[in-house]
């Protein structure tokens, strides 16, 4: 016994030597209290190493039909019917979750009513059907927005902080050791790790971006990770973390969204939704950017709304349930943003669908490019701001989707008096950006550059203060839209500024936009309010006094007469033009190219030459390449007569040259078809046709239906030569059309003439003579009816030649 005791403090003390001196603990008192502390010690490793070999072996138990009930519940009821669109997209998370490797969390990210949750649970109900995962977890973070249980049933689990989120899905997974886990010595994440670590789960976790805290959460979750892969689901990107798989959600494409609608439309009974044709429901994927719970918000209201109202109330200013998911989606995120990025997320009002570059956002905000692209940072990590990714600086651009674009319009009548200044700012600024773009693009404007200007002009038509901003943005876009084509949604924006230059009592603007307007009106083929137009701008500019600038209105007036084939009133205009102008100016150029033009439909060809080279000196010492080039496709269509088909191919080739300097495509196929009809009156008819194809591509693009109907007469009458009566019959039956449609019925008349005759070749005479005698009638009803005395003789012959040929084959 005394052997043993003196062992004992010989043990201890050197115990308390080598340990607990070193490791600056209490020493040990006596033997006793070692054994005791000894023992505590074991018991815990043996609970500890207990615990994690059952959570780590035994799992519970079910049969697979049990176990897949009992994840169905857990994930509780799909919130859709049934689930439309975004397959590319679910086919793609499938195969990353499925995947044996990294990545090992994925977060779905996009703004509120997306789908995110949707497409969770899609996935989540295939994983469980094909049992690729041993178990599932579910979890649900409660939303910080106090309008967030308007949408979410009230009944679901939701959590607040890690704590909870752990513990939950420690319930889920593991509920025979959840029970007792508080008497262990181990940590729910420790017990989470044996069993994630272990057994290959799918851990899915809504809403992340509300918690506190993030960042220790995703280094916690990725202690957990390998086999077990977690979906996450957030409002906001977390670019910043290097173990995360980011994937950002849009809209549904424009079909996936009719396909929505009427789907909601049938499930819930509103006959003018699925019923709807694809030209009623596109709109609302305009307004709505395709955003699934906005599109199923409309199919509720269009139960007692129509669509012209609910486009109303979500473009303009969001009400009842819109209201409310306006706040659902975006109210939380506006909140937690300073001022400096609440005024840049405003100032993306200005944006496109196109996207703008860093430099303009720079420009409007009149910040630095580092600043403005770390607020970008911050607005895109929020999904406020989309970004196209681009790998170089020069190709990036930023845009907003269109339901945020709503939204901020929404909140501009309340914003404070600051970020309201940097709204005016933004405008006056955007304007000036665009005007130095526009001065320093010689060529037409792109189509993103056109849609930027036209879009900063829609919203400075918002607010009569802005007139001052939008006013010379106007003027100096609207040479380079009629240039470009433009003509029905161009007319549209001169309306709106004339009503604003008339309202504000802007004389000079009035008189320039109402001569842009008459030009488009002109390009319409649409003479009688072309020439309205230029009258009402020759009167404006003769009260202010600017007779250069009247002469140029009433110019075009008398141009527009010589295309009405009114000769006496475009003559006396010219002549007015001049009595106006010094020997000076240009202008006087185009006075002499109406009067020479009208020399050549009377086809007084020496007189109508003279005019026209004296034209032509002028524009050439001006500079206009346009101009020049105009003149000398006239000019050339003077010596096609004469049969000067040399002297007019090199005038055509000169006016190609002209106009390509000028960048105007339009005209430029306008001079191509005047080479195919050189070619067409020296039987080069292949070549004609190569001209012919050209041109009509421009004219097709550009919507140019005067030059169309011109050229389709053209080629059916090389087609008519080359004795290709079917082809030749549906180009004069389209041109025919065209003339009749734009309230052309000279030229229809002169198409129902070469039908006529296309028809009689097929010895379809009954057919021929009804086409003939409309002719004749047309002719007859026209109000300068002597000018067509030449075409009333043919299609009379033509008519006589047509009964004869009926009389003759009927003997």
């Amino acid at each position: 016994h005394v052997q043993t005791r003196q062992i004992q403090e010989d043990l201890l003390a050197y115990i308390n030597a080598a340990y607990y001196a070193r490791e600056q603990h209490v020493p040990f008192s006596d033997w006793d209290m070692l054994c005791e502390q000894a023992n505590t010690y074991l018991e815990t490793q043996l609970q500890s190493y207990c615990t994690k070999w059952i959570v780590k072996n035994f799992p519970q138990k079910l049969s697979p039909k049990a176990q897949a009930q009992l994840l169905r519940k857990r994930i509780g009821p799909a919130s859709y019917q049934q689930f439309v669109g975004m397959e590319a997209e679910l086919t793609d998370l499938y195969e990353q979750l499925i995947a044996p490797g990294p990545p090992w969390i994925i977060v779905l990210a996009g703004l509120g009513g997306m789908g995110k949750t949707s497409i969770a649970h899609r996935l989540a109900s295939t994983i469980i059907e094909e049992q690729s995962f041993d178990n599932v977890g579910w979890v649900r973070v409660r939303h910080a927005n106090s309008e967030f249980e308007k949408w979410r049933r009230a009944n679901q689990k939701e959590m607040v902080d890690t704590d909870m989120i752990f513990d939950h899905l420690l319930e889920q997974l593991a509920p025979n050791v959840y029970h007792y886990s508080t008497n262990s010595s181990l940590t729910t994440l420790e017990l989470l790790q044996t069993r994630l670590t272990a057994i290959p789960h799918l851990v899915v976790i809504d809403n992340i971006e509300t918690i506190e805290g993030i960042d220790t959460l995703i280094t916690q979750l990725d202690s957990l990770t390998n086999p077990t892969k977690f979906l996450l689901t957030s409002r906001i990107d977390l670019p910043n973390e290097p173990s995360l798989y980011s994937y950002r959600l849009s809209g549904l494409t424009d079909q996936d969204a009719l396909k929505l609608l009427r789907n909601e439309g049938a499930i819930r009974n509103v006959p003018r939704i699925h019923s709807a044709p694809d030209e009623i429901l596109t709109p609302i994927y305009h307004a709505t950017g395709g955003n699934p719970l906005a599109l199923r918000l409309v199919v509720g209201q269009a139960i007692s709304k129509p669509f012209d109202v609910i486009l109303d109330e979500i473009s303009q200013y969001p009400v009842d349930q819109t209201e409310a998911f306006f706040d659902f989606v975006f109210a939380d995120m506006w909140e937690q943003l300073n001022s400096q990025t609440k005024a840049l997320l405003i100032n993306m009002l200005l944006t496109t669908n196109y996207g703008v570059h860093i430099d303009f956002l720079s420009a409007i905000t009149q910040q630095s490019l580092p600043e403005v692209r770390a607020t970008l940072t911050q607005l895109v990590a929020f999904n406020l701001v989309n970004s196209n990714d681009s790998s170089t600086s020069d190709a990036e651009r930023y845009t907003v989707h269109s339901l945020i674009r709503t939204y901020l319009r929404h909140r501009l009548p309340l914003l404070p008096s600051d970020l309201r200044h940097h709204w005016q700012t933004a405008i006056t600024q955007s304007s000036h950006y665009l005007q130095q773009q526009i001065q320093a693009t010689p060529a037409l404007l792109s189509p993103e550059d056109q849609e930027q200007a036209l879009h900063v002009l829609r919203m400075g038509f918002d607010d009569l203060q802005f007139w001052h901003v939008v006013r010379p943005l106007l003027l100096q876009l609207a040479p380079k839209m009629e240039q470009a084509g433009q003509r029905e949604l161009w007319v549209s924006y001169l309306t709106r500024g004339i009503a604003f230059s008339n309202q504000l009592e802007d004389l000079a603007a009035e008189a320039e936009l109402r001569f842009h307007l008459g030009t488009l009106y002109q390009r319409r083929s649409n003479h009688p309010m072309a020439s309205a137009e230029f009258q009402m701008a020759a009167d404006l500019f003769a009260i202010l006094a600017q007779s250069e600038q009247q002469a140029t209105a009433i110019n075009r007036q008398a141009y527009v007469a010589r295309l009405q084939r009114n000769f006496d009133q475009a003559q006396q205009l010219a002549n007015q033009a001049l009595s106006l102008l010094n020997e000076e100016q240009a202008e006087r150029a185009y006075s002499f190219l109406v009067l020479g033009t009208v020399q050549l439909d009377l086809r007084n060809f020496d007189e109508a030459e003279r005019l026209l080279r004296h034209s032509l000196a002028i524009w050439m010492t001006a500079g206009d390449h346009r101009m020049t080039a105009w003149c000398l496709t006239n000019l050339g269509a003077v010596l096609r007569p004469l049969q000067r088909y040399a002297e007019a191919i090199e005038l055509y080739q000169q006016a190609i040259r002209y106009f390509e300097k000028a960048h105007d495509p339009i005209h430029l196929a306008v001079v191509w078809m005047n080479l195919g009809n050189v070619y067409l009156l020296q039987s080069k008819l292949r070549d004609a046709l190569g001209w012919y194809e050209k041109a009509h591509a421009v004219f097709t693009r550009f919507q140019e239906q005067l030059r169309l109907a011109q050229i389709q007469t053209n080629m059916g009458m090389a087609y008519f030569r080359l004795e290709q009566w079917e082809l030749a019959e549906t180009l004069f039956s389209d041109s025919i059309d065209q003339f009749t449609q734009i309230g052309n019925i000279g030229q229809a008349a002169n198409g129902m003439d070469a039908l006529g005759l296309t028809l009689m070749q097929q010895a379809r005479w009954e057919e021929a003579i009804q086409v003939f005698q409309q002719g004749i009638e047309q002719l007859h009803n026209l109000e300068h009816q002597s000018s067509y005395e030449k075409l009333l003789k043919e299609l009379q012959d033509h008519l006589q030649e047509a009964i004869e040929g009926q009389q003759g084959g009927t003997k």
